[in-house]
């Protein structure tokens, strides 16, 4: 508890030292001073931008370290699923209700142990197949499992981007306000992300679907000619994609 509201406090120190230096570099560069009003929308969205890119960074992190740690300290073994636990998730706004995510719980035998059930580290709105057979590695000492397939990863790409694209934003306000230049670094941010993130996000969601042809599941004829159909298409969206983002002067691109 007190090292909670140690880190709440200096966390309300940084973000009331930033709401200062912002005022001073706006009123310094519009020649208007921002007012009580502005002042405190200004606070709220440092507060908000610094809340949310440590909370998360730090939330991100922690998970990562579990996975390696997990995956460097465990065996690997190959679990079934046997049964799942169904949750309350987020809150549909079409259908007006909250929508239920579902965890896997799967069986397998380490070494020198019996068979045991583990849930998973990772939930999704799909009902998870009786059956299915995943990639795990399981930690005999802190009894601890981790999944490693393509949904984990892809899963955990996506919240890396997300927590990139928040850190990004509080590293330019940051910049702004202890009065650094930001439009070199705006400039280098859509870049990367026109240039990498984009075309990778791309790649890892046609793999998706390939992995979704081809992982060995009875599906409807119309679900093989949708997949296929979507591979193609986004295939070749993405050949002309990086082909046209790629073909202007790279001399220029280095100069962002």
């Amino acid at each position: 508890m007190k090292i909670v509201l140690f880190i709440s406090s200096l966390v309300l120190i940084v973000v009331i030292c930033l709401t200062v230096l912002y005022s001073r570099r706006r009123a310094k560069e519009k020649k208007t001073k921002l007012g009580c009003s502005g002042t405190v929308n200004v606070f709220a969205l440092i507060l908000v931008s610094t809340s949310f890119s440590l909370g998360f960074s730090f939330t991100l992190g922690l998970q990562i370290k579990e996975k390696v740690e997990v995956i460097y300290s465990g065996e690997k073994y190959y679990a079934t699923v046997v049964d799942y636990v169904a949750t309350t998730g987020s809150y549909d706004e079409d259908k007006r209700a909250y929508s239920t995510e579902y965890i896997p719980v799967v069986e397998f035998k380490p070494r020198y142990k019996e068979t045991i059930q583990k849930e998973l580290d990772y939930s999704s709105n799909s009902v998870p197949v009786l059956g299915e057979r995943y990639s795990v590695y399981y930690d005999t000492d802190a009894d601890r499992v981790a999944v490693v397939g393509w949904a984990a990863i892809l899963k955990l790409f996506v919240a890396v981007l997300i927590v990139g694209a928040i850190d990004y934003v509080f590293i330019g306000l940051l910049l702004y306000c202890i009065g650094r230049p930001i439009a070199n670094y705006k400039a280098r941010g859509i870049y990367i992300g026109l240039y990498y993130v984009l075309p990778g996000v791309l790649v890892l969601f046609m793999l998706g679907l390939i992995y979704g042809l081809f992982n060995g599941e009875d599906k409807p004829t119309w679900v093989y000619f949708t997949l296929l159909l979507s591979i193609f298409g986004l295939g070749l969206g993405l050949w002309a994609f990086i082909k046209t983002m790629w073909s202007g002067d790279k001399g220029d691109n280095q100069t962002v």
